[in-house]
């Protein structure tokens, strides 16, 4: 019986050490007044601009972000500089729930880019007619190119220095 109840006391002991706190999720970081479902595109923002020797501190920005109802024919999202409420991104659910995980990222960074980086819209094309900025208005005659294969290349443009602080919040 004390075998018994010892080896009872060792396998709950090591139950006990199994099922502990190390195995459990860890919940990301979020971003304070950021619908939950932006925060990861938030976080690819920050360390691609950072990749290209951009300072960037989404946290401490103030910038909020949520996914709502757009009033607006066509319009899939916004950078509210002004009004009610200044230093907010807004995607529009109905289009976001459209979109593959690709398009996702192309819109947030679309918005990150006007709210963050002061970008204006860039309607450039190549002679294939491709867009060559994720800040085109999409009201212009360029085609979407983003993907995995150009996306590099987008991110290189849309993090450039040249293209910085073209609109004054």
């Amino acid at each position: 019986m004390h075998k018994l109840l010892k080896c009872f006391s060792i396998l709950s002991v090591l139950a006990f050490v199994a099922c502990s706190s190390s195995d459990e999720a860890v919940d990301p970081e979020g971003y304070e007044g950021v619908d939950r479902r932006l925060w990861y595109f938030f976080d690819v923002f920050q360390q691609e601009a950072e990749a290209r020797g951009v300072s960037v501190d989404l946290r401490a920005s103030g910038l909020t972000g949520r996914i709502g109802n757009i009033d607006g024919v066509n319009v899939a999202g916004g950078c509210n500089f002004h009004g009610s409420a200044p230093n907010q991104i807004i995607l529009d659910a109905t289009f976001w729930n459209t979109l593959s995980f690709i398009q996702r990222e192309l819109i947030v960074m679309h918005e990150l880019g006007h709210c963050v980086l002061y970008r204006d819209h860039r309607e450039a094309m190549d002679v294939t007619g491709r867009c060559l900025s994720i800040m085109r208005s999409g009201l212009g005659q360029c085609n979407d190119g983003y993907s995995e294969t150009t996306r590099e290349g987008y991110l290189n443009e849309l993090f450039d220095p040249a293209f910085a602080n073209e609109i004054t919040p």
